[in-house]
């Protein structure tokens, strides 16, 4: 299945966290080699910085999502292991990383 149908068949999820249930909605899927800065980073030094995370998983983005995230928002990250051909390195692996808000 390609990234654009799974998005299309789940486009959120819900995070079971201690004392609520929270709704994620999906907004972006994108590759990354294993030698790419970590796309799950946690700690921006401001606004500037997080923007710039925010502009460079919209430049990966494989999916179209009507939904825009800005600074304000809080995004989750998960990452599987990809092996689809064009979008690992030299050794063959990448990462997809599935960013919602």
């Amino acid at each position: 299945m390609d990234a654009q149908a799974y998005f299309d068949a789940h486009p959120m999820m819900q995070i079971a966290h201690p004392g609520e249930v929270l709704t994620a909605r999906w907004f972006a899927g994108a590759f990354f080699r294993w030698d790419d800065p970590w796309p799950a980073t946690t700690r921006f030094a401001d606004d500037r910085a997080y923007r710039a995370w925010l502009e460079r998983i919209a430049r990966r983005n494989r999916v179209s999502s009507p939904l825009a995230p800005s600074v304000d928002d809080r995004v989750v990250v998960g990452c599987t292991c990809s092996l689809e051909p064009g979008d690992c390195n030299a050794d063959g692996y990448a990462l997809f990383a599935v960013i919602e808000k």
